[in-house]
């Protein structure tokens, strides 16, 4: 629907943006930087998520808040959740061995390197088949990875719950800007 494709549009200008400000370290795991702060008071998520634990799911969450997509949550209520696992099960299944069929934006869940648990991310790119993604809590702050398996195991999911718009609905797009300056 239209409102799916302009909350996509709005969820990678705002993902660039978070990449351009983890740059600057506006997004390092800090409880008192403005972005984290704003993060953490949108998402209702505790500080400690931040100090304590992994954050990737909660900025993931925010992220999709946003853009006004649907995002994990919680419940009982409408708080985000928390765990990188509420999003093994988002949306719509994208096939993890058919590259072809990602997309930038899409959910990325990896197993952590001690396989107890999961990292989630967004799809960013595609480097030479190797995915590039976009996260929170990534060596501590909001960065952009070609990721190679290091420091995380085996993907677990790619997931979609938008309708992604025509324009953008090209997989050559992830090369491309894999490549590109954010």
């Amino acid at each position: 629907a239209a409102g799916d494709q302009g909350g996509y549009k709005t969820l990678i200008a705002n993902l660039a943006q978070a990449a351009r400000d983890g740059l600057h370290g506006s997004w390092n795991s800090d409880t008192s930087l403005p972005n984290i702060k704003n993060m953490l008071s949108t998402t209702g998520a505790d500080p400690s998520v931040v100090t304590k634990f992994a954050w990737c799911a909660t900025f993931a969450g925010y992220m999709l808040k946003l853009a006004g997509l649907p995002y994990a949550k919680t419940k009982p209520g409408d708080h985000i959740n928390t765990l990188a696992s509420a999003y093994l099960n988002y949306g719509q299944a994208i096939d993890v061995g058919n590259q072809q069929a990602w997309r930038q934006g899409d959910i990325i869940c990896t197993q952590t390197n001690s396989g107890s648990g999961s990292h989630v991310a967004f799809v960013w790119g595609v480097n030479a088949g190797t995915p590039v993604i976009l996260g929170g809590n990534q060596g501590k702050h909001v960065a952009v990875y070609i990721w190679r398996g290091d420091g995380t195991g085996a993907t677990q999911a790619v997931r979609r719950a938008w309708t992604v718009p025509p324009e953008a609905d090209n997989y050559s797009i992830l090369a491309q800007h894999a490549s590109a300056n954010i």
